[in-house]
């Protein structure tokens, strides 16, 4: 008898993937960390709203929509990229509810490049080697085929 797919990958051990559980940031201290993966507009009772999707660092899947603090400091170009997101206060603005103030932590980018003070110790002392020495590789002048 045949199995069926989802006994298929049951058996493979594959997570089912469910929707993204709904997380609210209300009181000071709330915290979020994980991989952003997303920001998209969803249509909620006729309206359009922005909400953002992460993996948490447990390997949950949430949801939440940005206020507007938020808003402004993440964006597309941190997806991919792990974060913590905390409530840490909230902003008077002159009208009858308070901006909520988030602090927002993000991974660095690991691009390999250093800087090059770091390796001043392993290089030559400046003005005691020419840049292109030529002499020292054993390179002449009938080895330049031009």
């Amino acid at each position: 008898m045949a199995i069926s797919s989802i006994e298929f990958v049951e058996r493979q051990g594959w997570p089912q993937i469910n929707e993204p559980e709904l997380i609210k940031l209300e009181n000071v201290g709330d915290e979020v960390a994980g991989t952003l993966l997303e920001l998209a507009f969803e249509k909620i009772e006729g309206r359009s709203v922005l909400t953002a999707r992460m993996e948490t660092m447990d390997g949950r899947l949430v949801k939440f929509r940005p206020a507007t603090d938020l808003r402004q400091k993440i964006g597309r170009r941190f997806y991919g990229r792990r974060m913590l997101i905390v409530l840490t206060g909230e902003k008077a603005t002159g009208k009858d509810n308070a901006m909520k103030v988030f602090s927002v932590f993000v991974e660095p980018v690991k691009t390999g490049y250093h800087a090059p003070e770091a390796d001043a110790a392993n290089q030559p002392e400046r003005g005691t080697q020419p840049a292109n020495d030529l002499d020292t590789l054993g390179i002449t002048d009938d080895d330049i085929p031009f």
